[in-house]
């Protein structure tokens, strides 16, 4: 039976049936990269370092997806192993092509890709530097945690510049949200899951496109996203508006009341989510720029950075916000004029 490209490249089992030993990066990846990617190929870990996968838990890997492997001589930082469920041919070398790309990227609150590894057997590894408090929503989320105001400001300042560096870049996220942020041990966030890893979150906020079957986060999507799923910085923008607005009610999900089959035409009503309890109003201020209608009248992430800067650096006070907060303006208007008939306007019944 003639073997996979993927099989000769990486056999599974050697001659006499025992496995070979994982060692990480293979000298050339260029023959799973298409013609014109093959050139951008090179080792994705320092050759004087591999990672021996038969070491970990198959099991531990496969359902928890994240697996701390302890430093030694060969490993510099203790690392976040994370499996994916790929065994196409194509998705593995999608998944190669979107490791080029972000192993690439250098700033503080951008999550640096240490590696990928493509085990004997088994699945694709992304290899992440260690997150100690895990992702941004559930560290909010956590009870024992008491952040500030400023501090969740803070925060959303810090993500603000990582995406202003990945636009820079022309590199569209198109999933960022509070999950798809890490916070490592010093309290820096890195704005992270660029495709490669997505987690445990994925029944809970993904939504399966009809036509497509791919699964989208719908309630962090922008308008024209829904509509047309294509993505775009200002689609990021968007997404930004509701990070912050996660930040600010400590990662409540948005729009509980809607429906993620009805979102398209709740946003199209002109409607929006409501001011979180303790947020500002200049920052609320922001949040509505970035969830305006038309993509070219949101503010660009430059344009954000300074904007949240002043915000955090003249916000006075040390008001800590509690899980569960409950919102303001609850009887406002809709903040953007319907972009639906009449009668449309009526197919929608949503408690706000």
């Amino acid at each position: 039976m003639q073997r996979s490209l993927v099989e000769d490249q990486f056999p599974s089992m050697s001659q006499n049936g025992s496995c070979r030993p994982a060692q990480y990066p293979h000298s050339d990846l260029s023959p799973i990269l298409s013609s014109g990617d093959s050139d951008l190929a090179s080792p994705l870990l320092q050759t004087n370092v591999h990672i021996d996968i038969s070491a970990l838990n198959p099991d531990l890997v496969k359902e928890v997806q994240h697996v701390v492997i302890g430093a030694d001589s060969l490993i510099v930082h203790f690392s976040e192993v994370i499996g994916r469920g790929i065994t196409d041919l194509e998705e593995v070398a999608q998944f190669l092509k979107e490791g080029i790309i972000m192993k690439d990227f250098t700033h503080p609150n951008v999550l640096s890709l240490l590696g990928i590894c493509l085990p004997n057997e088994g699945s694709p590894l992304v290899v992440l530097p260690y997150m100690k408090h895990g992702d941004l929503r559930n560290f909010i989320r956590n009870e024992t945690h008491n952040p500030t105001v400023k501090d969740l400001i803070g925060f959303g300042l810090q993500v603000a510049k990582g995406m202003k560096y990945l636009a820079s870049k022309k590199f569209v996220h198109r999933d960022l949200a509070a999950r798809n942020c890490m916070l490592d041990e010093k309290f820096t966030v890195k704005v992270a899951d660029f495709g490669l890893a997505r987690d445990v979150y994925d029944k809970e906020y993904y939504s399966v496109h009809n036509k497509t079957g791919a699964k989208l986060p719908v309630k962090w999507m922008a308008l024209e996203s829904l509509q047309t799923q294509k993505f775009t910085t200002k689609s990021d923008v968007w997404s930004f508006g509701v990070l912050l607005w996660e930040l600010m009610t400590r990662g409540a999900p948005p729009y509980p009341d809607v429906n993620s089959f009805d979102i398209t035409v709740y946003l199209l009503q002109g409607r929006r989510l409501l001011q979180p309890e303790y947020c500002p109003d200049p920052l609320y201020e922001v949040m509505l720029k970035c969830w305006h209608p038309k993509p070219e009248m949101r503010p660009a992430f430059s344009e954000l950075v300074s904007k949240i800067s002043t915000i955090f650096s003249t916000f006075i006070g040390e008001h800590y916000v509690h899980v569960n907060a409950t919102y303001v303006n609850v009887k406002c208007i809709a903040p953007y004029p319907s972009l639906l008939s009449s009668q449309d306007n009526t197919d929608l019944d949503v408690d706000t």
